[in-house]
């Protein structure tokens, strides 16, 4: 089932300061986050796309307690497809 305040945050983030990675890693499975972030950049809107892809690159590059959990959960992510179909 979506969850639309994780979608909401993924969408719209566009800050450290306004929404914190280890804030939604914290509170969300990353199994939910890659499946809404998969739908966000699926429906193809720019802006929500320009926002998911900013949350991916600064989930895997900034210091969090999720980190090494993110990275591994990245390199098996169907996400990549995705992203390929929108390259």
């Amino acid at each position: 089932m979506p969850d639309d305040d994780l979608r909401r945050q993924l969408s719209d983030f566009t800050a450290h300061e306004i929404t914190p990675v280890e804030s939604i890693l914290s509170q969300h499975a990353l199994h939910d986050v890659f499946q809404e972030l998969d739908a966000i950049l699926a429906a193809a809107q720019p802006e929500a796309v320009t926002h998911a892809v900013g949350f991916l690159l600064d989930a895997y590059l900034q210091q969090h307690p999720f980190r090494d959990a993110f990275h591994e959960h990245l390199r098996t992510s169907k996400i990549w497809e995705t992203l390929r179909g929108l390259l």
